[in-house]
Formats: structure tokens, sequence, C-alpha cells
């Protein structure tokens, strides 16, 4: 009866929830190039290419360079993250609910799948009150969009093949979250990193194998037995009994072998050279490659030809780039996951990336102390204005967390009354110092 009862309240709640309402959001009055026929068409024609994708996990699970530049940028653009709430209560949720999910796996198989297959599908699981307590990434290779002819998601569908048939699961566009990095404007899918990098990856294998193949050859070098005739006797030429008697002399010639011939017998070496300009071969696919991939030769430790500035340079466009990806990633973890633990509009749960460009950050210090001397009365931003541009939380908001605190570690329930500054609770926690400041660390930058 409790079950029954919960799941009642759950469901009222989702139809009742204004952030949910249907019938508030604007309609738009052009049309989508994604909703082409095969897309609307329901799923009968199967409009996905899975052997393309297929393609692509070959090509990703079997190829160095890109399994070296999708790794790299998975675990750049994850790196260390935070969630940050106006909401107290909301905040302390969602990060249990990112611990009890390992969220920060779910986000590194994401951004590999949008790396590799151009979407990323996360299904979320309900329990019986329609809390949403797990997500699972599920194979993008499996799944298939429908949108109506203005772009939007009518529903998903997951197609799974066992020596049974195929299974068919329908999915509700509230059930799933759809991460993209880089859209198409005719096709509901997203482009993958390694789609405009294919044909110059396949040229790559065929050279890598006919060089390989190149180097075996010359590994077991050939050699020219010449016989020559003795002086006055020009026009006599060895008959083709004895070359084969010599030839079998010299067929298994290796490196422990010691040659003694007369002076009628001359040995020349073929290709002693070995293969030529192997590595302009190497550096001309490798520089394309790194270039159709978004990753520097310096971030792969192949640049060693570069120099110190360029390298900087390269590795700043790769940091800004990636805290692009970061906020692309982290926007739609926003918009479909974390609304779910939120009570109003005013609560905005955010996912916020670690600093990935450090330069940038002290450059703006220097930039707001030069601009905000300090006791400057005549100064033109407030305290709030410079921690939001230094990502930092409202002033407001911090003292709030540390009177928290204070409640916590004293009991003291008159803290709003008494000064906020650090310097006066630091004399108020004097001896709940240690405790405090471990609390605070976990909760305010």
């Amino acid at each position: 009866m409790a079950d029954s009862t919960d799941y009642l309240l759950g469901t009222f709640r989702q139809l009742t929830s204004p952030s949910k309402d249907e019938a508030s959001k604007p309609k738009p009055r052009g049309y989508s190039a994604r909703a082409n026929e095969k897309v609307s068409k329901q799923f009968a024609s199967k409009p996905r290419n899975v052997q393309a994708l297929n393609k692509n996990w070959d090509i990703y699970s079997q190829s160095e360079v890109p399994f070296a530049a999708v790794t790299v940028l998975t675990y750049n653009i994850v790196g260390d993250w935070k969630i940050r709430c106006n909401n107290a209560d909301v905040q302390a949720k969602i990060e249990k609910f990112c611990y009890n999910t390992d969220f920060n796996t779910v986000l590194i198989d994401v951004v590999r799948d949008c790396l590799v297959f151009g979407d990323s599908f996360v299904e979320k699981v309900y329990n019986k009150a329609h809390d949403l307590v797990e997500l699972r990434v599920r194979d993008p290779r499996t799944f298939q969009k429908q949108v109506d002819d203005k772009g939007d998601v009518v529903k998903y569908l997951q197609v799974v093949s066992t020596t049974d048939g195929d299974y068919e699961v329908d999915l509700k566009p509230e059930e799933v979250v759809h991460y993209q990095l880089f859209s198409r404007p005719d096709s509901p899918y997203g482009l993958a990193l390694l789609d405009p990098s294919k044909d110059t990856i396949l040229r790559k294998t065929l050279a890598d194998e006919g060089i390989s193949a190149a180097i075996d050859r010359h590994g077991y070098p050939k050699f020219h037995i010449i016989l020559k005739t003795p002086p006055g006797f020009d026009t006599e030429l060895p008959t083709s009994s004895e070359i084969d008697s010599i030839s079998a002399d010299f067929r298994n010639i290796n490196s422990k072998n010691e040659i003694v011939t007369t002076e009628l017998i001359e040995i020349k070496a073929l290709d002693a050279k070995g293969v030529e300009n192997v590595e302009e071969y190497f550096n001309y696919f490798q520089s394309s490659l790194t270039c159709g991939l978004l990753v520097p030769q310096e971030v792969l430790g192949l640049g060693s030809g570069s120099t110190e500035a360029t390298a900087r340079v390269r590795r700043l466009m790769f940091e800004k780039m990636v805290r692009n990806f970061e906020r692309k990633i982290g926007r739609t973890s926003e918009l479909s996951i974390f609304t779910e633990f939120t009570t109003s509009d005013d609560d905005q749960p955010k996912l916020i990336f670690a600093d990935v460009v450090p330069e940038d950050d002290a450059i703006l210090a220097d930039l707001l102390k030069k601009m905000m001397p300090k006791d400057d009365p005549f100064a033109v931003l407030t305290r709030d204005e410079i921690r939001e541009r230094l990502g930092y939380p409202p002033y407001e908001l911090s003292k709030s967390i540390r009177q928290n605190a204070v409640k916590a570690f004293t009991g003291d329930t008159t803290v709003e009354n008494k000064s906020t500054n650090v310097s006066d609770l630091d004399a108020l926690l004097s001896e709940y110092k240690s405790k405090v400041h471990d609390f605070l660390r976990t909760k305010v930058d």
C-alpha cells in the first residue's frame, strides 16, 4: 500500500510540477532539417548506419593515434568537478546522487561515446515513487531517435539484437539524456570526432602496411653474385650447371657466415640503404590526424620538432576548447538530470569543472587587482561581481555556509546575530577550528 501511495504521489508531483509544464513552452514556427523522412516515419526503415558506427569503434580500439586522442580528450574534459547550487539541501541531494551512481564514470563513458559515435544516450532509472535513482549509459549503436517536423524529440527506440531476434524498447524523451558535442543540421544524430579523419586513418593504415612490408623486405638484403671469366677466356661463359652449383653455395647467407671467394666472383648487396624517407610519410599522416582529431602533437608526446612558444600556444588553445566541451556536457547534465532534484527555478544547480587554463585566472586576477585597489571608494566592481568572474559563489552564500558550520559544531543558534567575518569566526571557533576548517574545505571555494 505504501509503495502504491508513493508512486501515485510521485506521478502527481511530476504532472503538476510547473517546471515541466509542456503547455507553457513556446512553439516554434519553422521546420527542422533533422526531421528527414527516414527519421520521422517511425523506425521501420532503421535509419542509423550501424556499420559505420562499428567501423568507428574498430578504428578507436585498434589504432594508436585515435585511441590516444580520444582518451586524452575524454579525461581532460571530465577531470575534476563539483556541484554548486543556491539551495544547500538540493546540492546535498545531488552530491549524494552523484556519489551513489558513480557520476564520474558516467561522464567518462558519455564523452568517449560522443567522440567515437557522435552521440551518447543515458537512460534515467526511477524507483516506484518516480524518484531518479540511477543512470545507465547505453550503447549508442542500439539507439534510434524520432523527432517531429519542428525538431522536438517524440521518443527513443532501443533495438537490441540477440540470437532469439530483435528486442525493441520504447523510451519517453524525459527518460533519456542525449549528449552531443558536434551536432549536424540535417540529422538528429551527432558528428563523431573520428568521422572527418576516417579517410586519413584508412590511408595511414595502408601506408603503414606498405612501410612495414618494405622494412621487413629490406631487413633481409639480397646479394648479386657476379661470375667473371679469367683473362684470355672472355668468350667462355659459365654453364647453367656451374651457375646453379655456385648459387647453392650462397643460398643461405646470414650474419653468421663468412664469405670467401676468388677474384672471379664479385658480390654486391642490393638495397643496402634500406627504406628511405620513412619519416616524411610518418610526419605527413601524423600532422593530418592530430589536426582532424583536435589534439596537438605535444599533448600526445609527439611534438619533437616544435618550439616551446609554439607548444604553449597549442596547449592553451587545446585547453580553451576543452573548457567549452565541459560547458556543453555540464549544461546538458544540469537541464536533463539535476533539475529532477530542484524544488523551484531559483535553485539553479550547476556542474562546475575544475579550471583548465590556470593562466587565464592569473591574468584575470591581475587585471582585477589593478582595477580594484584596496579600500578604493570608487571601485567599479562589487565583491560578488569579482567572485563571479573568478568562478566563486556570492559572498552571502558563503556566509550562510559558514553560519551553518558554526551551528553544526557549536550548537549556537544565535549565530545569525553575530559577526560572520572570518577573523571573528576564528576567535569564536578556536576550540573547534580544525573540525570547522575540514568542513569548510568541502563547502567553500
